[in-house]
């Protein structure tokens, strides 16, 4: 540091009452990061109780996820590319999980929201890529259609 900070920072702490102000704004404090340790605990606790008890009907969702082939006009590699969907979703649960809980014994406290946050967008993502699957899909059939004739 130079002569100019030190004074500056002395003169601070004598305004203060010998707290420097300037060095404390900038540490993390500890009060602040059992906080954030606090919230991440009860959020991750919070989620994991909500998945587990949604599992089962998670799972059975994937169970009952077959039954698009009872639509007759249903094309098989869309109706298995549904299927492959629905299957993420639990996973995502299982996977979220452990995530959440593996970031909270590391410390990385803000990436527990984000381990949360996965079991909702890994079935976004993948039902947004849906319409581009069917395209490719149906352009497939009209391919395969016009060449046989």
């Amino acid at each position: 540091m130079t002569e100019k900070q030190l004074n500056k920072t002395d003169e601070s702490t004598s305004k203060n009452g010998g707290l420097c102000t300037e060095m404390s704004n900038h540490t993390p404090t500890e009060k602040g990061i059992i906080e954030e340790k606090k919230r991440a605990y009860y959020r991750a606790s919070g989620w994991t109780i909500a998945y587990i008890l949604l599992f089962p009907f998670l799972r059975d969702l994937v169970l009952c996820s077959a039954m698009i082939f009872d639509n007759p006009k249903m094309p098989e590699p869309i109706g298995l590319w549904y299927m492959f969907l629905v299957a993420w979703i639990p996973l995502s649960v299982s996977i979220s999980i452990f995530l959440m809980w593996l970031h909270y014994s590391r410390g990385h406290y803000e990436k527990v929201r984000f381990s949360w946050q996965l079991t909702f967008l890994i079935p976004v993502a993948g039902f947004l890529i849906t319409p581009l699957w069917v395209f490719f899909i149906s352009l497939w059939y009209q391919i395969q259609s016009t060449q046989i004739l």
